[in-house]
């Protein structure tokens, strides 16, 4: 199963990661690419964006991995996802 971790940093910011996830992310936002965040490993998207992209991810049976805000990024602690 394919999973798709969403982790929102701020409230004009999230992040999305996992296989495939580039790919829904340009789907939803009508064929633009997203932005690579180097910090965080992940693609940046606006919340608005995420919530589609969430949608489209369950309807394709993608396992959603919501990492809380407050938790600092994952290879900064020395975990990676």
């Amino acid at each position: 199963m394919r999973r798709l971790t969403v982790q929102p940093v701020s409230p004009a910011l999230t992040y999305l990661s996992g296989y495939g996830s580039r790919e829904l992310i340009t789907e939803a936002r009508n064929g633009r690419p997203p932005c690579w965040s180097i910090l965080g490993r992940a693609w940046c998207v606006q919340p608005s964006t995420a919530g589609d992209v969430i949608a489209l991810a369950e309807t394709r049976g993608f396992e959603i991995v919501e990492l809380p805000q407050d938790d600092p990024l994952p290879h900064a602690t020395g975990r990676l996802w």
